[in-house]
């Protein structure tokens, strides 16, 4: 099966072939073949209309498959061919007895690591000047946000970790109809 697809979010365009024991890849002036077995992570990915996997391989660099394809200058979706590939794709790693390890990647998790970066500049910022200043009730203001710190690290380690898939769970809802 051959697919084409833009790659890593950008302007170039990658295709794909699944061949009987391995993923082969051109990438412009690059092609590679990634044996099925050599493949141990594959994270989904959904952002409104936009679908993209990663594909983790020993030994190669981070694979990025996306549901777009630019056609006459525009960036156009292809779903449904998208959606025919991440399946076959997923029957030959099964066939093969390869389970890898599937994440689906949200914008909650996105969101409360940020928050968790947010939280943890402004902590610093907090101790550094509170304490070179002389303010008042900054300890205060510093155990609030170390609080809000901890439970955001917390919500974010729980979101990551509810995310992970086994590979005969595929989710069917990181994938276009």
């Amino acid at each position: 099966m051959e697919f084409t697809c833009l790659h890593n979010r950008g302007n170039s365009q990658i295709i794909c072939y699944l061949k009987e024991f391995e993923l082969e890849v051109n990438a412009g002036t690059e092609n590679f073949h990634i044996p099925y077995a050599s493949i141990y992570k594959i994270t989904l990915h959904k952002a409104g209309t936009l679908f993209y996997a990663t594909i983790w391989a020993d030994g190669f660099k981070p694979l990025y498959v996306s549901n777009r394809i630019l056609q006459e200058k525009r960036v156009t979706e292809q779903s449904p061919a998208y959606a025919t590939f991440m399946r076959v794709l997923h029957f030959h790693l099964k066939k093969k007895g390869n389970k890898p390890q599937i994440r689906v990647g949200s914008s909650y998790t996105k969101i409360w690591f940020s928050g968790f970066l947010f939280v943890s500049i402004l902590l610093f910022i907090v101790y550094f000047f509170g304490t070179m200043l002389d303010l008042p009730n900054v300890n205060l203001v510093f155990n609030i946000l170390l609080g809000t710190l901890a439970l955001q690290g917390l919500l974010s380690i729980v979101s990551i970790m509810k995310k992970t898939k086994e590979v005969e769970e595929y989710p069917v809802d990181y994938l276009p109809a």
